[in-house]
C-alpha cells in the first residue's frame, strides 16, 4: 500500500510538472511571436543601416520574462558558488563568443548550471530510490550518485562543444557564399569595409552565424578599431582554419598594397577548389569504409540466402 501511494504522488507530481512546463512554453511561445512581430517591423523600417547583435541580446533578456530571470539566479548562483579567475574567464568567454553565446554574462550562467546540476541530479536519484523503494545497496546508491554528479558536471561542457562545432559547420557551410559576394561587391567598386556590411545585410536570414560575425567586424571598425585589429578578432572568434587563411590574404593584401578584388576571387577560387578535392577524398574513402560493414553484416545474409536451401538438401539427403 506505502508503494502504491508513492508512486501515486510520483506520478502527481511528474503530472503538475508537465503542466507547468507546458504553461511555460505556451507562454515563451506567445513572446516568441511578439517579438518575431517586432523584429520584422523593425527590419522592415531600418534597411539601410545595421542593429549591434550585443544590444539584440540585452533587449532579448529585459523581454525574456521567466527565462531572464531563471538565468539571472543562475548567474547569481554561478558567480557565489564558483569564483572564476580574469585568464579562465577569458577563456570560457571566448568559448561562448565561438558558440555564438554574446551574453555578458553568461560564464557565471554557464558555472552555475554546473553547480546545480552537481547536486540536483544525486538529489532526484535518492528522491526516486526513497519514493519507489528500490531496495538498492548503499554502495551503489553511493556509486549511482557520485556517477550522476560527474554526468551533471560534464553535460554543461559537452553542450557546449557540440554547439561550437554545429556553429562552425554552419558558418564553414556559407563562408562560400560569403566570399562571392564579397568578390561581387569589390568588383563594383564597393570599399571593403561597405562590402563586409552589405555582405552582412544579405546573409542575414540565410546564415545568421555569418551575418552576425561581419557585422562584429563592421562595428568593431566603427568604433575606432583598425581593419587588421577586427578582421583578427573575427579569426579568433570563428577558429577556422579557412577564416584563418581568408584572414591572413587579407592582411597581406593591406600590407603590400595590392587589389583586394583580385586576392578575394582568387582566394574564393582555391576555396572552392579545396572544397571540391576534399568531397573527392570522402568519395574516395567510402569504398574502403563500406568493406567492414559488408564483410559484417551484409555477406553473412548474403550467405546464408544463398547457400542455405543447399545446405539444407544436402543434409536431408545424408539422413536418407
Amino acid at each position: 500500500m506505502d508503494s502504491q501511494q508513492s508512486i501515486a504522488l510520483l506520478m502527481s507530481g511528474l503530472v503538475f510538472l508537465l503542466i507547468c512546463f507546458l504553461s511555460i512554453g505556451v507562454y515563451q511561445y506567445v513572446l516568441w511571436k511578439q517579438n518575431k512581430k517586432k523584429m520584422l517591423a523593425r527590419t522592415k523600417q531600418s534597411t539601410s543601416r545595421g542593429d549591434n547583435p550585443g544590444d539584440k541580446t540585452a533587449e532579448q533578456e529585459q523581454q525574456g520574462g521567466i527565462f531572464a530571470g531563471i538565468l539571472r539566479l543562475l548567474s547569481l548562483f554561478g558567480a557565489k558558488t564558483t569564483p572564476v579567475k580574469s585568464i579562465d574567464h577569458s577563456a570560457m568567454r571566448l568559448k561562448f563568443l565561438r558558440a555564438g553565446i554574446r551574453r555578458p554574462n553568461a560564464v557565471f550562467v554557464f558555472y552555475g548550471c554546473k553547480t546545480l546540476l552537481v547536486v540536483l541530479l544525486p538529489a532526484l536519484y535518492l528522491l526516486l530510490e526513497a519514493r519507489l523503494h528500490l531496495g538498492v545497496a548503499s554502495t551503489w546508491n553511493m556509486a549511482f550518485c557520485v556517477f550522476s554528479a560527474f554526468v551533471g558536471y560534464y553535460f554543461p561542457d559537452f553542450w557546449l562543444a557540440m554547439r561550437i562545432s554545429e556553429r562552425k559547420e554552419r558558418i564553414l557551410l556559407g563562408f562560400p557564399d560569403a566570399l562571392d559576394l564579397l568578390v561581387v561587391c569589390s568588383e563594383a567598386g564597393i570599399g571593403l569595409d561597405a562590402s563586409i556590411y552589405r555582405v552582412a545585410e544579405e546573409l542575414r536570414f540565410s546564415n545568421k552565424d555569418i551575418s552576425d560575425e561581419f557585422r562584429l567586424v563592421n562595428f568593431e571598425m566603427r568604433s575606432g578599431k583598425s581593419r587588421q585589429e577586427a578582421l583578427n578578432n573575427l579569426s579568433r572568434r570563428v577558429d577556422l582554419e579557412e577564416v584563418k587563411s581568408f584572414i591572413g590574404l587579407m592582411n597581406q593584401t593591406f600590407q603590400f598594397g595590392t587589389s583586394v578584388s583580385n586576392a578575394l576571387r582568387v582566394y574564393s577560387d582555391t576555396f572552392r577548389t579545396n572544397r571540391r578535392q576534399k568531397a573527392e577524398e570522402i568519395a574516395a574513402k567510402l569504398p574502403t569504409k563500406l568493406l567492414f560493414p559488408c564483410i559484417l553484416f551484409i555477406f553473412p545474409a548474403l550467405f546464408v540466402v544463398i547457400l542455405g536451401p543447399a545446405m539444407i538438401q544436402v543434409y536431408q539427403t545424408f539422413l536418407k
